[in-house]
């Protein structure tokens, strides 16, 4: 009787450790959710990115279409000082275009291993809560037949270890005895 106590007091003890644990699982998942919305705030960031420099990029466009007109008003002037500043202007608008590109060529850079770096964190976290669906399915399966048969190689142990300590108390009988026998010969 006492033993079912036990048993049983065992038994609630390996649950109360499972419930633990699902709590912990439970708090994992938690900051796993809070990790996904702050990526979802990054790619909100990162679209809003996108949009400024798309709108950047068009008003570029235009700057060179109009930049492209006045070169061609320029050209139609012929004298050499119109050619000479002309040629100065080209030149310095062709410098902030290279910047530019170059700047912009540098975000969108930026932008794609910023990309790659979410896609790879989003791969991680789906595996992530596939191992969290295995292990909540695991946890489910888990039956008190499992706790049962642990109770009944308890008591095989136990079982064991009293035949060991009778077995060792008749090897010491058995040696008091023939102690006994030769002192009286």
């Amino acid at each position: 009787m006492f033993q079912k106590i036990k048993d049983l007091t065992k038994i609630k003890g390996n649950i109360d450790e499972l419930k633990e644990e699902f709590h912990g699982l439970k708090k994992s998942f938690s900051k796993i959710k809070d990790e996904i919305k702050h990526f979802e705030k990054l790619f909100s960031e990162q679209n809003k990115l996108i949009d400024h420099l798309s709108k950047e990029l068009v008003e570029i466009r235009e700057t060179k279409n109009a930049i492209n007109k006045e070169v061609y008003d320029f050209k139609l002037l012929r004298s050499d000082i119109q050619k000479k500043i002309i040629n100065e202007f080209s030149s310095e608008i062709k410098k902030d275009l290279d910047s530019m590109f170059n700047q912009l060529k540098t975000d969108v850079d930026s932008f794609n291993k910023l990309k790659q770096k979410v896609l790879a964190s989003k791969s991680i976290l789906d595996e992530s809560l596939e191992e969290i669906k295995k292990l909540n399915a695991i946890s489910s399966r888990i039956k008190e037949s499992d706790f049962e048969l642990s109770k009944y190689a308890r008591h095989l142990m136990e079982n064991d270890r009293e035949k060991l300590e009778l077995m060792k108390k008749i090897d010491s009988l058995e040696r008091l005895i023939a102690k006994m026998r030769r002192n009286k010969q």
